[in-house]
């Protein structure tokens, strides 16, 4: 059912097959986003996160923020199991231990899990012996200045057979790019219909980088559910242990801030003039940390 002509590319295992939330799904795009992005709650800036409930998390939430920035995006996770019996996690670059608890249990996204039957009863009609998806994340996109920039799925928490399936929904199209690893220009560049479904294998995941590039000019809620199967689970006692670790280590790095401007008279630290070899360390280490910013 995965056909040469959605292929992005000859001999590439990344299809785009238009139409996939309303033929496959059954759902219409437009109203199963407008649906779970306004029946549930969002966390911003300053809200706690309610630990197994069904919720959003906004980009200028502390527990999504990476080192002080917010995304430009806002996300939604959603397993399979209750999460009394822990948290399927799905750990990138950049991720913080205090956002695992805000995972809800699909059983309480009636949205969501109307839809999850049709989908693994489509991955096992595939007969190519892929792990039926236990875990997926919705992103939104408020509108046209949110956006996700190129990465690639980090792989340590997924399933060797699992699919990544991304689904795109909203009532107006966006852009999606995929990149060759290690290039910025795009091979594939679409605005790619509401419904679309653009799927990859594990494989083809390590050879290309994929992203959302911002469009300012787009009005309207756009966004994505993106399937696939999570083999770590972290339980709740475990999960509490490393957020109170994390907590007493930002603890530290924030003690140690102060004193270095209380020692510099109240004012940050002084910027050092670095030599030409230092410099090229610290763009290496600003091009990680920009990279950073565009994970999952």
């Amino acid at each position: 059912m995965l056909h040469d002509n959605h292929r992005v590319r000859a001999g590439l295992d990344v299809w785009v097959v238009p139409d996939f939330a309303q033929d496959t799904l059954e759902r219409n795009p437009g109203t199963l986003l407008d649906e779970v992005y306004s029946n549930y709650p969002h966390r911003g800036k300053g809200d706690d996160i309610v630990p197994g409930a069904v919720q959003w998390v906004d980009g200028d939430n502390d527990a999504l923020r990476i080192r002080g920035h917010p995304l430009k995006r806002q996300k939604m996770w959603l397993q399979t199991s209750p999460t009394q019996q822990g948290y399927s996690r799905y750990n990138y670059t950049g991720w913080q231990w205090r956002v695992l608890p805000a995972t809800g249990c699909v059983d309480e996204c009636e949205e969501v899990g109307e839809i999850l039957p049709a989908y693994n009863a489509w991955l096992d009609a595939l007969g190519e012996g892929h792990e039926e998806a236990n875990h997926a994340i919705l992103t939104a996109y408020p509108d046209g200045n949110f956006y996700i920039g190129q990465h690639h799925d980090k792989t340590a928490d997924i399933h060797p057979n699992s699919l990544i399936v991304v689904v795109k929904l909203g009532r107006v199209g966006r852009p999606f790019e995929i990149c060759d690893r290690g290039e910025s220009k795009p091979f594939y560049s679409q605005v790619l219909t509401p419904g679309t479904a653009v799927i990859m294998t594990l494989a083809a995941n390590a050879l290309v980088t994929h992203g959302v590039p911002a469009s300012p000019e787009q009005e309207g809620l756009t966004g994505s559910i993106v399937f696939r199967t999570i083999r770590t689970v972290v339980s709740v006692a475990e999960t509490e242990k490393k957020i109170r670790a994390s907590e007493r280590t930002r603890e530290r790095e924030a003690d140690h801030k102060r004193e270095l401007e209380e020692a510099n008279g109240g004012e940050p630290p002084k910027k050092i003039k670095l030599g030409a070899a230092a410099h090229r360390v610290f763009l290496d280490a600003q091009g990680l940390w920009h990279g950073c910013l565009n994970m999952y």
